[in-house]
């Protein structure tokens, strides 16, 4: 079997919900390091500059942990658009991909 054409929009959707779930799971890490950055900055420093350094990294890790899935899932529709289109450009001219099945 010789796949020959991707279709664009198909990649693209699964491209960006594995990005998406790859953007959740360093959402998260990059959330709770900034978090705990911020609580430790806060507890390292005094007066109001602590409550400051407090406040943005539990602000951050919060915005870290909403916005990098949707920025994850974001690129890697982008990717996939472009990743389908110049297989389906290259695979025109040398013939696409040759995949062997089997049956069971």
């Amino acid at each position: 079997m010789i796949v020959t054409r991707i279709g664009i929009l198909s990649l693209a959707k699964v491209t960006g919900a594995i990005y998406g779930a790859l953007g959740i799971v360093m959402g998260v890490l990059f959330g709770v390091f900034m978090f705990f950055g911020g609580l430790m900055s806060g507890a390292a420093a005094g007066g109001e500059e602590a409550i400051a350094g407090m406040v943005g990294g539990i602000v951050g890790g919060i915005a870290f942990a909403i916005m990098m899935p949707i920025m994850y899932g974001a690129m890697g529709f982008v990717g996939g658009v472009l990743t389908a289109w110049l297989y389906n450009l290259f695979a025109e001219r040398f013939g696409g991909v040759e995949l062997e099945t089997a049956e069971r």
